[in-house]
């Protein structure tokens, strides 16, 4: 009998309700960042978030190569 953890449907349901959720929360702190820097209307503490969503931004890009890397990997280990 298999457990619920082992099932891939249930791992796959699991991480994107994990990504669903930390996404939200990501453009929920953009929006509030972005509302108090137009409220306050400071131009270093915009250049701050500019900088601050461009470092969020290469950070994903080299997150989604390694975990495409790893897979990559796995994938030829696991078939050959």
């Amino acid at each position: 009998m298999t457990d619920a953890r082992d099932n891939p449907q249930a791992i796959r349901l699991r991480v994107l309700r994990r990504r669903i959720v930390l996404g939200t929360l990501a453009v929920l702190a953009l929006f509030f960042a972005f509302w108090r820097a137009w409220e306050l209307e400071s131009r270093l503490f915009l250049e701050f978030l500019v900088g601050s969503v461009l470092l969020v931004v290469v950070m994903a890009v080299v997150g989604a190569a390694v975990a495409l890397c790893i897979g990559w990997i796995r994938k030829r280990r696991d078939h050959g």
